[in-house]
């Protein structure tokens, strides 16, 4: 065989390709999982390598941050927005699972490409979006402030009782937009509301009184400012003699308003105890009953979505009056209490993701899942090596221990990571993680300090498999 003067036998060929494909075979051996160099996703080139540490903040949504990062990793495009990753899936920041976003946006085929438009919603776990609203729609038992129901009937998990769910829904909701009237139908909630509403008109008005005179004292012209308003010539000695009158006038007015509130709001409380319906009004008399009770539900709802900056984007007062009780029918009302939040939510990141923000997400993805125990730990550890050192690289989400990371007492919690490298230090084979809790390597226990770089951090394989419980990774169907 000659090519351009070098001539060839085939004994020569076969040498040379067995030499070749032993030097193909030696050099991925020396970026194995077994070398020092090893395998890291995250190196230029790498399904990581744009794929940033970020920081969760103080808030449950891990499993978010997880599921975004490995699915970035995949398609090869710019950082998810976890937040509205977590809200596709009807989920807020209290935990999750991460196999649970990536389903939901696969099945939808979109994903949110981060622009930080809820980075504010989430500053704890105690304080959010999710728990301001809950409060807005539950309100507090123990002091009668309590919102609106979500069981119109007793059999609202049957066609029937749907329907009339439906029917009552509809009528409250032309209620809210003012295509309907109400009647007043039950006289207790009614007349208890009118009498609040006089009072605290009656309060307003006294407390106007007091103020201006409170404002108006130190002034030399009191007097007449007095007489221009209120007829009557006084000076500064009247005028705090009459601060206290309007006080102890006042007194009485507030607690009776209060008692008049408790007790409009207690008989709005009890007309859904017992059977927890109101299958013993008419559907226009529930109608009233539901739309008087959203009135003070709504108000605190565009109080919570303000306080976030979103105001224009909170539902109107019809939409909460459906969508709280007919956002998912199909599998009845029992989880619409805390759930209508998450609903809610929901909307809000699709509001806040408009199409050019969009990446597609295909429907073929498939997020695979492998429990870890004692029994299979070896053989998940395989698994993992295998994702890493196939033909095309993978990294893959595990949900940890939190101890694993940090010294502190966790109890039953578990934390969300994703693994992106291993490699072999002085015989013991190492993961490298990619964690959600920012570039600062201060937040981890000393002993694996050393082996971080911003955010990402070396462990050997062994210790890490003792405190896992799953894997997740994906692929895709044909």
């Amino acid at each position: 065989m000659s090519m351009n003067g070098f001539s060839m036998n085939l004994k020569q060929i076969f040498a040379l390709t067995l030499l070749l494909a032993t030097s193909e075979r030696a050099s991925a051996a020396a970026t194995g999982c077994g070398t020092a160099k090893g395998v890291d996703l995250t190196r230029p080139g790498g399904p990581y390598a744009e794929v940033y540490v970020r920081d969760q903040g103080r808030n449950g949504n891990c499993f978010a941050f997880s599921a975004t990062s490995l699915l970035q990793s995949h398609l090869g495009c710019d950082a998810l927005d976890p937040f509205g990753a977590a809200a596709s899936a009807g989920l807020s920041v209290e935990g999750g699972h991460p196999a649970e976003p990536i389903k939901a946006m696969s099945a939808r085929g979109w994903a949110c490409i981060s622009n930080g438009a809820l980075n504010n919603l989430f500053p704890s776990q105690e304080d959010n979006f999710i728990v301001d609203l809950r409060k807005a729609f539950l309100g507090d038992p123990s002091s009668l402030n309590i919102v609106m129901p979500v069981f119109y009937t007793a059999n609202s998990n049957t066609p029937e009782g749907r329907a009339r769910q439906a029917r009552i829904a509809d009528k409250a909701a032309k209620l809210a937009t003012g295509e309907a009237k109400p009647c007043s139908y039950y006289g207790v909630y009614d007349s208890n509301l009118q009498t609040s509403k006089d009072l605290l008109a009656q309060i307003a008005a006294l407390q106007k009184q007091k103020e201006e005179l409170e404002s108006h004292s130190s002034s030399t012209s009191i007097g007449n400012w007095w007489e221009k308003n209120y007829g009557t010539k006084m000076n500064n000695a009247e005028i705090q003699a009459k601060v206290t009158a309007i006080q102890n006038r006042l007194n009485p007015l507030e607690a009776k308003q209060k008692a008049s509130d408790a007790a409009k709001m207690n008989a709005l409380y009890n007309l859904v105890q017992g059977k927890k319906s109101l299958d013993k009004y008419t559907e226009d008399q529930a109608a009233e009953i539901v739309y008087y009770w959203a009135k003070d539900a709504h108000k605190k709802v565009v109080d919570v979505y303000s306080s976030y900056g979103f105001g224009d984007k909170a539902p109107t007062m019809a939409e909460m009056i459906k969508g709280w009780v007919q956002w998912t029918p199909k599998e009845g009302y029992a989880n619409a209490i805390a759930g209508y939040p998450e609903f809610l939510l929901s909307r809000l990141a699709e509001q806040n993701c408009p199409p050019h923000h969009r990446v597609v997400v295909p429907k073929n993805i498939v997020v695979k899942t492998t429990k870890v125990s004692a029994e299979n730990s070896d053989d998940v550890s395989r698994k993992i090596q295998g994702l890493f050192q196939q033909a095309k690289p993978q990294g893959l989400g595990i949900v940890i221990d939190p101890s694993l990371l940090q010294n502190s007492s966790f109890g039953d919690s578990t934390h969300a990571v994703n693994l992106v490298g291993c490699r072999t230090v002085n015989g013991a084979l190492q993961y490298l993680v990619q964690n959600s809790w920012g570039e600062d390597c201060g937040v981890y226990r000393e002993a694996i300090r050393g082996d971080c770089t911003n955010g990402r951090v070396w462990i050997n394989a062994t210790d890490i498999m003792k405190k896992s419980h799953e894997i997740e990774w994906i692929e895709r169907t044909k």
